[in-house]
């Protein structure tokens, strides 16, 4: 039982749920969107792009939800095994 809880409390400092950790993702996330729409917006003339979105709009949400939702449900499923 302590192994356990030396394990979670050695879980709960691992950097991947740290703060800066995410708003690196977070960043990388706004340049690759960046990116994207303005390969877009120079390409908008040729209607393959417009079929394109229908595709990169849902995965570009679901990366959002990831990287903002992970360490909240992380956080989450450790206290509740911790209790």
């Amino acid at each position: 039982m302590d192994a356990l809880k030396k394990e979670l409390q050695q879980l709960s400092k691992d950097p991947i749920l740290s703060k800066k950790h995410r708003n690196k993702k977070l960043l990388v996330y706004l340049v690759r969107t960046l990116i994207a729409v303005t390969i877009i917006y120079f390409l908008w003339d040729y209607d393959w792009v417009k079929w394109v979105l229908y595709i990169y709009i849902p995965l570009n949400l679901i990366s959002l939800i990831s990287i903002l939702g992970w360490n909240y449900f992380l956080n989450k499923r450790l206290a509740k095994t911790q209790k």
